[in-house]
């Protein structure tokens, strides 16, 4: 209903100088598009309800909610993978009424060719990402590495003279320490000794 109302709204092709009225879109789709409305009232029922609450639909409104799939697939979404399930869950309950329904097969393929075109894309984008963390991980670790000087045992060889360097510097600072300690005490001794002599 509320894309008929649309229809008029959408600019013509084939005339660029022509003007349409401004559309006013309906105030209960809260600013969405009906298939997006849709799509956000079924992003609201939990993961978990998520069959139970399509398996409560009726035939009807699944075959009106399978018309909505394409709008939703030929954009790309955060909620792709949500909407497959969710049409995929449509399609396994009420498969055998789909099937039985001629008005529904051209939808199903439809359905099922931008389905495939989708999630493939969104793995392409997946294993993009994924080659790219390894990429930078690969990265990260040659630059460390040549930090290092070396690979792994380079850097705990490193840990090590660090270790060992700050070990000789307190024992230095403690010997220096001691000796300064032991200086004093015979300075003292002998400012006593003369101090007694006279």
């Amino acid at each position: 209903m509320e894309e008929a109302r649309m229809t008029p709204f959408i600019k013509d092709p084939s005339d660029p100088n022509s003007l349409l009225p401004s559309f006013q879109p309906n105030v209960l789709l809260l600013g969405h598009s009906p298939a997006g409305f849709v799509l956000r009232a079924l992003a609201s029922v939990k993961p978990s309800e998520l069959e139970q609450a399509l398996l409560v639909l009726p035939f009807t409104v699944a075959l009106r909610i399978l018309h909505f799939a394409p709008h939703w697939l030929h954009h790309p979404l955060p909620q792709l993978e949500f909407a497959a399930r969710a049409l995929v869950s449509l399609v396994r309950i009420h498969h055998s009424q789909l099937i039985a329904t001629p008005t529904a097969r051209p939808l199903l393929a439809a359905v099922h060719t931008l389905l495939r075109v989708s999630l493939k894309d969104a793995v392409a984008t997946v294993g993009c990402n994924l080659a790219a963390i390894s990429h930078i991980k690969s990265l990260l670790a040659s630059s460390q590495a040549s930090m290092d000087g070396g690979d792994a045992t380079g850097m705990a060889e490193k840990v090590r003279e660090i270790r060992e360097r700050l070990a000789k510097g307190r024992n230095a600072v403690i010997a220096e320490k001691l000796h300064r300690s032991k200086a004093e005490k015979r300075k003292r001794r002998a400012e006593k000794k003369t101090v007694l002599k006279k």
